[in-house]
């Protein structure tokens, strides 16, 4: 965890799928794990397609690693709602950094606004920038979804 981090990553090499949020609400924030809110149905949606065995408790974060799945978020730094979240407060780099670092397999955005306020220039075409110039086979890595409304 980088210093002044809301929460930690959830990152090991070649993971099924990393699941990228905007940024950590200010629940999650509180209680100290990802998805905390009262109302929030992430953990139970992750069981109910198959991603785990059962339903985790948010406070189980880090076992997402056993099912190949991983967490980070754009902006690390701050917390709240994604209105609230400048755009300088995304880190551009050090999220592109981790795709290619990590190399999961898929990736998905949860972020209420579309990745592209975070990542300018869509996540394609900078994954397919870093293949032409290194010559991997990394773009599946940081093509995301669009969010859900």
């Amino acid at each position: 965890m980088s210093t002044g981090d809301i929460l930690p990553d959830v990152l090991a090499p070649n993971l099924k799928l990393v699941i990228c949020g905007s940024a950590v609400g200010a629940e999650s924030a509180r209680a100290g794990s990802y998805y905390a809110g009262r109302n929030n149905l992430f953990w139970q949606i992750l069981h109910e397609i198959g991603l785990t065995d059962r339903v985790l408790h948010t406070s189980e974060y880090r076992n997402l690693l056993q099912y190949g799945v991983g967490l980070t978020d754009a902006a690390k730094k701050v917390s709240g709602v994604d209105a609230n979240i400048k755009t300088e407060d995304y880190d551009a780099g050090a999220f592109v950094q981790k795709c290619f670092s990590f190399n999961p397999k898929s990736s998905v955005s949860m972020a209420k606004r579309p990745p592209q306020i975070y990542v300018p220039g869509s996540i394609s075409t900078i994954a397919e920038q870093k293949k032409s110039a290194t010559e991997s086979t990394h773009t599946r890595s940081c093509q995301m979804a669009p969010p859900y409304s």
